[in-house]
Formats: structure tokens, sequence, C-alpha cells
């Protein structure tokens, strides 16, 4: 929308400088950090200048865009509803005026303002490189190093925006000013202060280059060979009291209830361990009503799982109910060499003589979710995002300028920079795709090389709508199962570039600059990411195994070993495609994922008052029953509380704090304890360590000690037997 500025219109339609318009304003104000007397002058002049047009037709965009966003201030959605719909407001002019006036301060301040206006402050410059790679290689070799680890301990983007920081401003004060000049280009070392600019450039690198490359999960599970054929105060972290009771140590009923690793993990004050806290997500910084959605999603899980266990679903009793393995008909982790001949590809002679695969209760649950996830995210995309997402292909499809198309604040400011080329876009693209061609054809890994482009073409579907959840929400949808690699990093990465663009967007960091720190931090944390990669192959004893001391046990890696043979060695057809597939009516769950999105949608339009039901979501509900597998509901209820706390109490009370220390308040101080007091432990033997251990839950793997349904004896294993399936 332009603001015309014109004070053409009739001011009879309210004054902005009436008493309601003015308190309401010092209350926005209160509210935005740094606001000087002059910008709410100048706020103040151009909600004078708005006609009641301009008005109307603008809150009619926001409506149609931000309706469903839980995230939008609902008492400005609720005045404009009242504005544009409400017929006895209409008819009463004072309280119209009065409604449409603050409304206006809303409007400038939601499109005419930018707390970084400047666009003249240099953004790529030798201290933002210095820093960002350095913090791009530091935060990948610890990220790599730890996500084998259960639970992972994880450095993110908030950590190197705190830290680059004082490092900035010591580089403002050690470098020399003096200025060069290399072919026409004149910098220099030190250009003046440390500015926002060059914090975020660095804190983009960092983003980009945080996250583990996921492709090393395909050489863990061909190179490990135990793939699947200590602390102080262990307690502390995996708080299992229930099972230090003398009597219920081995008793399997009450592991299965109460278990962190082989149960359903019910237990109201299961960790004091940070790490665990916010495996769900990060309770200081998500909203909370995308922690709700999940939880609700795990809290679920408890009861479906229980039903499969206990009803011996697919076989399920016979198994251990948590787990991300594979196994045989009698109960022993699935021996993958005995079906495949040397080619390394499927013999189905040799697969009928020995067993079919079968999979744990939680497993059958994450497996159906999966589904209903794809199907999901489309209908809930479809059902509340629909007018934003139209919006977006029309201006691609448009071919003019991003400022010509969008007219607000941001975008005026940004048309001072010139745009990236396409052309660059392009040829990153054909790279990428040239390197996975030749990956695949060149490695032996017995597949096509046209698995990239069904990856890229599952990408270029769900992108969009899994990048508007996770907008809204700070939790992302994931694209696993159906596509374990290109589809799932495809989307990943192409989300969190967009993130980062985004970000600089509102900065006002210039796009070419942007786009290159993305690119060149991603290509040097691949490297460090490959070096550490080597090391844990080599210089971590017994990596990948349940035992390993400083709990490097690969639960990620474990399940994407899972999927590959239910999804390659064995084929889908035959796991879930087929008539005599065991879990065949795990399909459904497409439908069920296509069905749920619309029922709430009907039933926030059938309530319209009951605001929490435009806060539920589907896909976020789904994405909580993702979670389990090889993790129980101890590992994701621990993050509630706290989220509640910092995302309701704090924030409604002392938002000023919140605003500006929450993103830095989630400092992973447990790198620092694991290499104190956890790599390479010194034996340290106590009730505090051997508690949480010396029973069922960390020996659930044990069937004969504690499996809740015994192998019958005879015929000694359970399901069809040999000939009896195909």
């Amino acid at each position: 929308m332009v603001l015309s500025r014109s004070n053409s219109d009739e001011k009879e339609k309210g004054s902005i400088g009436s008493p309601t318009a003015e308190a309401e304003l010092v209350q926005l104000a209160e509210q935005e950090a740094g606001w000087g007397v002059k910008n709410l002058d100048e706020v103040i002049r151009d909600a004078q200048a708005l006609t009641t047009e301009e008005t109307l037709k603008e809150l009619q965009r926001i409506l149609d865009i931000h309706e469903y966003d839980p995230n939008f201030p609902g008492h400005i959605l609720d005045n404009a509803k009242r504005v544009l719909f409400d017929k006895e407001l209409q008819a009463n002019e004072t309280e119209y005026n009065e409604v449409l006036t603050s409304l206006k301060v809303d409007i400038v301040l939601i499109v005419d303002n930018s707390p970084y206006p400047e666009t003249t402050i240099p953004a790529s410059t030798f201290r933002a490189w210095f820093i960002g790679l350095i913090f791009a290689a530091s935060g990948a070799a610890i990220n790599q190093l730890f996500d084998l680890r259960q639970p992972p301990i994880t450095v993110d983007e908030f950590v190197a925006q705190l830290l680059a920081y004082p490092f900035g401003k010591a580089l403002e004060k050690i470098l020399p000013t003096r200025r060069f000049r290399t072919f026409g280009y004149e910098w220099s070392l030190n250009p003046g202060p440390f500015s926002q600019k060059e914090h975020m450039l660095i804190t983009v690198m960092a983003n980009v280059s945080f996250t583990s490359p996921y492709t090393t999960y395909i050489y863990l599970v061909q190179i490990n060979k135990s793939m699947f054929n200590q602390h102080l105060f262990e307690a502390l972290s995996t708080t299992n009291w229930i099972m230090w009771i003398p009597s219920l140590k081995y008793s399997v009923t009450a592991m299965l209830i109460t278990g962190h690793y082989g149960g359903l993990g019910i237990n109201p004050f299961s960790t004091f361990d940070w790490n665990i806290v916010t495996y769900l997500a990060d309770p200081i910084v998500t909203p909370f009503f995308s922690v709700c959605n999940a939880i609700t999603g795990t809290l679920c899980g408890v009861f479906v799982i229980a039903a499969i266990f206990f009803t011996n679903s697919y076989n399920t009793s016979y198994l251990p109910m948590i787990s991300n393995g594979i196994y045989d008909n009698k109960g022993h982790s699935y021996n993958v060499s005995l079906i495949v001949g040397l080619d390394a590809l499927f013999d189905q002679e040799a697969y009928e003589q020995y067993s079919p695969v079968y999979i744990s209760a939680a497993n059958v649950m994450v497996y159906t979710t999966f589904f209903a996830i794809y199907t999901a995210t489309l209908a809930h995309a479809y059902l509340y995002n629909r007018h934003e997402i139209a919006t977006g292909f029309k201006s691609l499809f448009s071919r003019k300028s991003p400022s010509q198309v969008n007219t607000d604040i941001h975008t005026k400011l940004m048309s001072a920079y010139p745009e990236v080329p396409e052309w660059w876009y392009l040829s990153v693209l054909v790279f990428a795709i040239a390197l996975g061609v030749a990956g695949v054809a060149a490695y032996p890994t017995s597949t096509t090389p046209g698995v990239v482009f069904f990856g890229i073409a599952l990408a270029l579907v769900f992108v969009v709508p899994i990048g508007v959840i996770k907008a809204t929400s700070n939790i992302g949808v994931t694209l696993n199962v159906l596509a374990e690699t290109y589809g799932y990093i495809t989307t990943a990465q192409t989300l969190q570039f967009a993130q980062d663009l985004k970000l600089g967007h509102y900065a006002k960091v210039p796009p070419r600059p942007m786009f290159m720190a993305q690119i060149i931090a991603t290509f040097g944390s691949i490297l460090v990411c490959l070096g550490i990669f080597c090391f844990q192959m080599t210089g971590i004893e017994d990596v990948c195994t349940p035992t390993q001391p400083a709990k490097f046990t690969c639960p990620s890696a474990r399940t994407f070993f899972t999927a590959s043979v239910v999804w390659g060695t064995l084929g889908p057809v035959k796991m879930f495609g087929s008539a005599n597939s065991i879990y065949r009516f795990t399909l459904f769950g497409f439908l069920a994922g296509a069905v749920a999105p619309f029922l709430f949608y009907a039933a926030s339009h059938k309530f319209p008052n009951q605001r929490w039901l435009g806060k539920i979501s589907v896909p976020l509900i789904i994405c909580g029953t993702l979670n389990w597998t090889p993790y129980s509901l101890a590992w994701f209820w621990p993050c509630v509380p706290v989220a509640y706390f910092f995302s309701v109490f704090i924030k409604k009370r002392y938002l000023p704090w919140w605003s500006k220390y929450a993103y830095s308040t989630s400092f992973p101080a447990a790198i620092i304890v694991f290499f104190a007091v956890q790599y390479k432990p010194v034996p340290l033997s106590w009730a505090g360590n051997d508690a949480p251990y010396d029973n069922c839950d960390l020996n659930y793997s044990d069937l004969e000690l504690c499996g809740y349904k015994q192998i019958p004896a005879d015929p000694g294993y359970f399901g069809p037997g040999v000939g009896e399936f195909h």
C-alpha cells in the first residue's frame, strides 16, 4: 500500500490528537525499544495523512494475510474486523472515529516503521568476514562433534550473535584505520565504529554453517560396524528417579510407564539438564503456542503408543516399546547382511529364509504421523496462508522489481542496493545438482541419480508451506521418510537461506554481500565438518555403541539407518504398499493429515470468539509426535514449564528485559561442563552416577530381562515363519 501523505482526507473521521489515540500511542512507544519524541511526531504526522479509503484498504489486506497468524496482535485484528464489518460500530460515529484513529497509528507502525533505516553504513568489512568465518568454523566443529550424542549439545546463532559484539568492539579499537585502494575499491581494516550491519552479517555466517551436514549419516551407517548388527552427577541429567526405588528397579511395568529410554517417560521431574530442556524447542525464544502444539502431539503419542504396544498390534509387545531400530522375528536387531547379495542389493530368496522387518510401537506411530505431516502441511498452508502465498507467486511471475511490488518501508529502503543477479542463484543450483548427480553416480549407493531430481521436486512443492509454518512458529516441519536426503536437506537449507535473507532485509544489509557470506561460510563449514567427522570415526572409542561413555550413541544416525533399510534395501512396497504388508494401515496417515486441518479450521470459524482455536496447528501437533524414538516424553516435557515462565510470565510482565536478554540467555554452558567433566571421563562410581543405569530403563533392549512379552519357546519366533511371508 502506498501511503499518500495527503492532507485532503476528511478530518471528521477522527483526529489523531484525541486522548484515546495519544494514550495508545504512548503505550506503543513504551513497548518499542529506542523510540524518541521525533519518531512519535513522525508517526502522528503520517497517521494524520492517511485517508479513510487507504486505511480501510490496508486493514483488509492485513486481515487477508494475518487473520490466522498467531503472532499478530489480536487487538489489531479485532478492531480491523469491527471497523470493516460491525454495522453497530459504523453507526456510532464517535466510537468509530476513535477505533479508526488508533488503527491508523497501528498501520503506520506496521507499514512505515523500520528500526534499521540506515543504508549507508558498511556491512561487508574485514572485521565482519574475519569474525564471521572464525565463528562459522568454530560452531560447525562443535555442532558436528556433538551431533552423534544423546542428547546432542547444540550451539545456535544466538551464541555467535552474543559473542560477536565484544569481538567486533575489540577489533574496532585494535585495528589500524588506514585506508587502502585495490582495483579502484577503497577499503579499510577499520572503517569506523562496529555496526549493527557487520553484527548481522557475522550472525548470518554462523547461522548457515552451524548445521551439521546430513550426508555424513550416509557414510556413518556404511562404515560403522556397531551400527545395528560420565559425568560427576549423571542423575541430574537422567532423573528417572522412579526406577531407583529398589522394588521397581527391574519392574518391566514401571520401566514401560516411566522409563526415559525404554518407556513412555511419564515423569514430572525428569531432568535438570539444560540440553534436555531445550530438546523439544528453545523454551526462551519459541512462541508458547508453538510449544503447546508440539507437546500436545507428544502427549497424544503416549496414548497411541501404549494402545499399539499393550494390544500387541504388529507384534510390538515382543520388542522394546521405544526404539528406532529394526528387528527380526526373534527380537534380535535385524541383520541386513543376511538379505543382500554380494552386490549389496536385495536378495528376495535370502529374505524369505530369514525374517520380515519389525519396528517398535513408537516407530509404528512415527511412520504413520510422518505420512500425515505431508498432507497436513499442504492442507494447513492452503487454509491459513493461501492469500500471502498467492501474493508471493504473483510477485514472482510479475517480473517486476521488489520495490514495485512491495511498498513497505523495508523494501523502499533496500531499493538503494543492487539486487543479487538471478544467474548467481542459477549457478549455485546447477553446481549443486551436478555435484549431487556425480556423487550418487560415482559412489556405490546402488541407486539412480534420478533421486536428486525427485528430492528437488519434492522441495519445490513443500518449501513454501513449510516456510510459512516455520516463520510463524519457530518449529520446522521435516520431510524425512519420503525423502531422507535430497528432499529433506534441500528444503531445510532453502528455508535457512531465506531466513537469513529476511534478517538482512530488515537490518538493511546489502543483498550481494549477504549472498556471498552465506555461500562462503557454507563451503567453509563443510570442510570443517568433514574433518570433525573423520575424527569421530577414528578418535572416539566405541562411537555409536549403546554404552559409549560420553553418550556418543548416534541416535539420529540409527534412525537414518532404519529408514535406509525400510525405504532402500526392502523398499516401501514390501513394508507398506502391498496387500500382505505388515504396516499397510499406516498409510491412512496421509488421509488423516489431509482431513484434520479442515476440522480445526471449520471449528475456528464456527466459534470465532474462541481465539485459542486459531492457534491450533495440526502440522505442529504432528511434529510433536515425530519426536518419539529414541526419545520419550521425559525428554520433551521439561521444556513446557520453562517456556511458560519465559514466554508468558516474564514476557508479559517484563517485556523490555525479555526483548533485550531472551536470545542471549540460552547460552549452552553444557559445552563447558562436557569438556570439564564428561569427555574422557574419570571413572566415578557412586549412587548419583550408578542409579540412573542400574535398572531396566537402560537395559530395555535386553528382552529376556526387561521384555514385556516373551517370545514363544515353540516355534521360537513370532509372526509368520519361513515360507509364510514374501
